[in-house]
């Protein structure tokens, strides 16, 4: 399990592994809640190969609790579709973007 504290935001990696060349992933954020914020948005980003995919995590399940807001966020994504026909000659960075509200975006690596 990792984590990435920022401010008042934390970003736990509950589960990750690649099977069969599936990439599965579960991830919780837990964020100062915003009044104006409907639902937090977390997306991947895949670096590699010279290019950034942007893949968005779908959200499984999202309370407000005392003040915090946590996402939880889980899918699994074929690895062959992310740089698709041109072969991984190099390793992938992943880090992760969170968007709450109008203007927060949270990037952590």
């Amino acid at each position: 399990m990792q984590e990435a504290d920022m401010q008042n935001y934390q970003l736990t990696i509950e589960n990750i592994f690649v099977n069969k060349g599936k990439l599965n992933i579960k991830v919780t954020a837990r964020l100062k809640h915003n009044i104006n914020a409907t639902v937090a948005k977390i997306r991947l980003l895949f670096c590699g190969q010279g290019q950034t995919r942007r893949l968005p995590l779908p959200i499984s399940e999202c309370t407000v609790k005392n003040g915090i807001c946590t996402a939880v966020g889980e899918y699994s994504y074929n690895l062959y579709y992310l740089f698709y026909d041109q072969g991984l000659t190099e390793p992938v960075h992943l880090s992760f973007d969170i968007a709450y509200g109008a203007d927060e975006h949270i990037k952590a690596d």
